[in-house]
This record gives structure tokens, sequence and C-alpha cells, in this order.
């Protein structure tokens, strides 16, 4: 399995959840059209990507399999 090579891994500290960082910036959102500042996670090993406030996620050492 692949861990997303360079991609980082991130703790979302509002929730505990780990995954990796896909986006982190300002995105504008298609339905109020407002630019809001976001980070874009998805679980490590795949799954539904959810959003985040990018003040509250951390980088964190990978860990599990091959590591």
């Amino acid at each position: 399995m692949s861990d997303g090579g360079d991609v980082p891994w991130v703790r979302d500290e509002v929730t505990g959840r780990v995954g990796t960082l896909m986006f982190s910036g300002l995105w504008r959102d298609p339905v109020t059209r407002r630019e809001v500042s976001v980070a874009f996670i998805r679980p490590v090993g795949g799954g539904r990507e959810w959003a985040a406030s990018p003040e509250q996620v951390r980088v964190v050492e990978p860990v599990g399999e091959g590591r």
C-alpha cells in the first residue's frame, strides 16, 4: 500500500483523526462563492476526505505498515 509519497501525514486536532494532507489554503465554496481557509484531509489507506480548519491541523510522523 502506498502512503502517498511526499504527502504529509497530519492530525486534525479537533477530531483526533489522522490522514494525508491533500490541500491547505484558500478555497472558494461553489455554493456561497465565499473564499474560506480550509485543509482537506484524506484518511490513511483511503476513504472519504474531510475538511478542517488549517489552524487545527498538525503534521505528524507516519506510522504503521512499512514504517
